[in-house]
Formats: C-alpha cells, structure tokens, sequence
C-alpha cells in the first residue's frame, strides 16, 4: 500500500481518484490548491503526487518548484489535459515521473502506478 496525494482544483476529480486509489488498497489524501498540497506533502509525506497541471493560485509548476525548495520528496504524476510534449518535458526536467492526459484511462494510470510502486518502496529501504 503507498501513501498518495491527488491534487486538483475540480472536487469530482479529486473524489473520484481517492475513491479509486483507495479501492486499489491505497491510503489517499486530496488538497484542492497549492498552499494546502504542501502543508499535507510535510505532514503524510505521501509516496505519489497526483498533481494537476493547471489551478487557479499555485500551478503545478509552481507547487513542483516548491516542493525542491522545501526539500519535499514524491514521485509525482501531472495530470492535465495538455497534449504538448513541451508542456510534459518541462514537468519532467523538475522531476516528474510520468503524465497522464485528461480525460484520464484508468487503466493506463493503474498500470503506471503499479510500474511506481516497486520504485516508491526501494526508496524507504
């Protein structure tokens, strides 16, 4: 079971993917903006960040960059509906793993957060 955090500014999203990880037996947390996505990365350190690409306030960007600043470590997965391979690369060189588009494949993600999850255990041997 990993500790996740899906991110997102759209409640639906947010209860949706919580209702799903959660079925899949993992522990889930959401945060509607930046500011509080921070403040509960420090607290439940989780192991995955689901994290939306674009919010009103803090962008993804925005919360990856904090996230470096303040030394927080997850793997994080963008989420956006943003197909631009420019937009995904930028997202990656500070550190994300993966992207999913939206409209979300639950499959596609449920594979990609299997292929995490060996990498996310390794990491607190």
């Amino acid at each position: 079971m990993a500790k996740l955090l899906v991110v997102d500014d759209e409640e639906d999203i947010c209860s949706l993917l919580k209702d799903l990880f959660a079925g899949w037996g993992h522990d889930v947390s959401t945060a509607l903006e930046g500011e509080t996505a921070l403040r509960l990365m420090e607290l439940e350190k989780p192991n995955v960040v689901f994290l939306d690409r674009r919010m009103p306030g803090m962008k993804g960007l925005d919360i990856m960059k904090k996230m470096s600043e303040k030394g927080i470590q997850a793997h994080v997965i963008v989420t956006t509906a943003d197909v631009d391979e420019k937009v995904h690369d930028e997202f990656r060189s500070l550190g994300a793993v993966g992207v999913l588009t939206k409209p979300f494949e639950i499959l596609k993600m449920k594979d990609q957060l299997a292929d995490m999850l060996p990498l996310v255990f390794k990491d607190q041997e």
